[in-house]
């Protein structure tokens, strides 16, 4: 007997135990969707795993990246067709809506199973995608075409809804659904004792950076923070957290700056140990940037710090405005300016009482606005409008 098909089927190249922003925002909104069939369609090599279930969720696997996303190659063409084919096989049997990860790649995909009796589907916007799509002609063209012909469109903050309506999506269409963050396993209860005596023993300002380590995120510019910081703070200790191309730049960057003593980076580290790494800091430093076109669409980061009652610098590009209120949960910088960083550090260090009021803000504002439950019935109120729209 075939298996029933899901009331909605997710499309990501992204989900655990892949990491990163969107891995986290997928499992945080979906595996709290129980009152649905969901099943996760996810790329065997990103997110590669031995179980068919993730809690209540069913996994299917295959092979979804693609280093070309248009369809004027014909590998590619035979890439989308592919997946729009198993996505048709997956929802074949009841009223099935599709979840893309993003226009580009995955609603490539879907559309094209949509023009041959497939499911409809609705597409997520994150900022970031959209921008690395209006780089090219051909992904713009894509991006607005998928979007277009999808039912719907989830943002994840205002900034990316802001880039849809930019690229022609109707207002009507776009429901913004904000990450969340579990407030239980990111709590000021959180034990960093372990790492506050391995990195600053004797009670030095340690300062945290988690999140991929590439060049938008802006710990380069954390490090030239520190250089000038130490000559007034010598005790200064600033640790970063996490994996990606720019690790060995960064290694080099803290010896060309003279602040091996004062910087470490760590590299990946165990989930679990996230929630310790930010009790252990006095507050988070993320000064990301515009680099390349590419930009920070939210930063969930910025959550799970202000969860953790932690104060965060961030840097005032993309969505980080709506994960950071300036003065009232964290501080906002451009990102681009060395000097500017540094004061805000030293203004953090040098005045605790307020940055722990910060810190405070952040705690009560995720516990009433901001946690995964909430950001869930967002999701499933959506989706069942668009149930409705396609199937009513």
């Amino acid at each position: 007997m075939a298996e029933a098909s899901p009331d909605i089927l997710l499309v990501s190249e992204l989900f655990p135990p892949a990491v990163g922003g969107t891995s986290v925002l997928f499992d945080g909104l979906y595996s709290r969707t129980d009152t649905l069939d969901i099943a996760v369609l996810t790329d065997s090599v990103t997110s590669p795993g031995q179980h068919d279930r993730h809690g209540h969720l069913r996994i299917y696997r295959s092979a979804l990246a693609s280093d070309y996303w248009g369809l004027t190659r014909f590998r590619a063409l035979k890439h989308h067709w592919r997946l729009g084919t198993e996505i048709k096989q997956l929802a074949k049997h009841g009223k099935t809506i599709v979840h893309c990860g993003r226009a580009l790649p995955e609603g490539l995909g879907a559309m094209l199973g949509r023009k041959r009796d497939g499911p409809p589907y609705a597409c997520w916007a994150h900022g970031e995608d959209i921008a690395l799509a209006m780089t090219s002609r051909e992904m713009a063209m894509w991006t607005r075409k998928i979007s277009g012909e999808s039912i719907g469109m989830f943002a994840s903050s205002e900034f990316a809804a802001a880039m849809l309506r930019a690229i022609g999506a109707p207002e009507s269409r776009i429901d913004v659904i904000t990450p969340g963050v579990d407030t239980e396993v990111f709590t000021p209860e959180s034990d960093g004792s372990g790492f506050r005596t391995r990195y600053a023993p004797n009670g030095e300002p340690l300062l945290l950076s988690i999140g991929r380590l590439q060049r938008r995120k802006g710990f380069d510019l954390g490090i030239k923070a520190i250089a000038v910081l130490k000559t007034t703070m010598p005790d200064v200790r600033y640790i970063i957290v996490g994996g990606g191309e720019d690790e060995e730049y960064l290694r080099a960057l803290v010896d060309e700056c003279g602040v091996r003593e004062n910087v470490t980076v760590v590299g990946q580290v165990p989930f679990c140990d996230l929630p310790k790494y930010y009790a252990a800091c006095d507050f988070f430093v993320h000064p990301n940037r515009i680099e390349g076109g590419d930009v920070e669409g939210f930063g969930i980061v910025f959550l799970e710090a202000a969860a953790t009652a932690k104060a965060a610098i961030g840097g005032d590009s993309g969505g980080v405005s709506e994960a950071v209120l300036h003065e009232k949960t964290g501080l906002l910088v451009s990102g681009e300016d060395v000097e500017e960083l540094t004061e805000a550090m030293r203004k953090l260090i040098e005045d605790r009482a307020y940055c722990e009021e910060l810190g405070r803000n952040g705690r009560q504002r995720v516990l009433d606005e901001l946690t995964w439950d909430r950001a869930a019935e967002k999701m499933l109120a959506a989706h069942r409008t668009l149930s409705d729209l396609a199937f009513s």
